[in-house]
């Protein structure tokens, strides 16, 4: 019977890892912080805790045409501009998709407006994203 307990442990184990394991809440983004700043419209740095590890990323957003664009890099995995297909605010919280990577964020600006924290979704799976505003970087392209 220990031996059946065990190895439905370990075969629990081992499907849960196949999926990504979030905890409740953000991870402590350990980098340099952010800077106060206004709105959306800025250069963004940040780290997303992907299944696979940790990936820094770049976000730049700005107006255009009367909305919000922009577009994303990924660092570590050397891609860059990844177009933001569509950008909606509400007062703190931001939506933005991309379609190649088909994905989206979903997160909220802290009272500062120096960092956005939030939910990263990509092929069925969630990670956390946070983003650290830049000093001094307009956020255009």
């Amino acid at each position: 019977m220990r031996h059946i307990l065990i190895a439905g442990l370990l075969f629990s184990a081992a499907l849960g890892s196949l999926q990504a394991i979030e905890p409740d809440s953000p991870p402590i983004f350990t980098g340099m912080p952010g800077v106060p700043g206004n709105g959306f419209e800025a250069a963004w740095l940040g780290e997303l805790w992907a299944p696979s590890g940790k990936l820094r990323v770049f976000v730049r957003l700005f107006e255009a045409d009367g909305r919000l664009t922009g577009s994303m890099d990924s660092l570590d995995e050397r891609v860059k501009n990844m177009e933001i297909q569509s950008a909606l605010t509400f007062g703190p919280q931001l939506r933005f998709e991309l379609s190649r990577p088909e994905a989206t964020f979903e997160g909220q600006l802290n009272a500062e407006g120096s960092e956005l924290t939030g939910r990263w979704k990509q092929d069925g799976k969630e990670s956390w994203l946070v983003l650290r505003r830049l000093e001094g970087h307009p956020g255009k392209r």
